[in-house]
């Protein structure tokens, strides 16, 4: 078990929250709370006060939420959130698989390369990930889906010509 680090405030201590014991915490988040609606300056207990007057965390502001999609996407995609809506425009909001209009886009890319492929849904995106981006998967449950349908028709037609 590792031992407990001690307070910067009171060295006989432990820590309670940002290197302060807990009296000294408490007392520092109630000298930073109202007016200015950021509650620290420390990045990882910043505020901001909502327009019904509750304290809101960063994290759930529109700014927040478009920094954090440009710092997800450029690493992995190479890519920013303007040159994605970009594409979501130019495939008019579709699926580049399955066409349906999407509610939440997903970047594809080439899990060997990274290269980026395109935007699909969800399902699409799942889809291709299941079949390990194999062709020749892709390819083996075409023909079993064709094989289905075929005997299915048969049984069906058989079926109806009874009744």
């Amino acid at each position: 078990m590792r031992p407990r680090k001690m307070a910067m405030c009171h060295t006989d201590r432990f820590v309670h929250g940002y290197g302060l014991c807990a009296p000294c915490y408490r007392r520092q988040r109630k000298k930073d709370l109202p007016e200015s609606g950021i509650i620290s300056t420390d990045q990882k207990i910043k505020y901001a006060v909502a327009a019904n007057k509750r304290y809101v965390r960063i994290k759930d502001t529109t700014e927040f939420k478009e920094k954090r999609a440009d710092s997800h996407l450029m690493p992995r995609y190479g890519m920013t959130r303007k040159k994605k809506n970009e594409r979501i425009e130019f495939q008019k909001g579709k699926c580049a698989i399955c066409h349906k209009v999407m509610t939440r886009p997903h970047v594809d890319h080439c899990h060997q390369s990274g290269v980026f492929r395109g935007i699909l849904c969800f399902k699409c995106n799942v889809g291709l990930g299941s079949f390990d981006d194999s062709i020749e998967n892709l390819k083996s449950a075409i023909r079993y889906l064709q094989f289905a349908y075929d005997i299915h028709r048969e049984y069906a037609s058989e079926y109806y010509m009874r009744k």
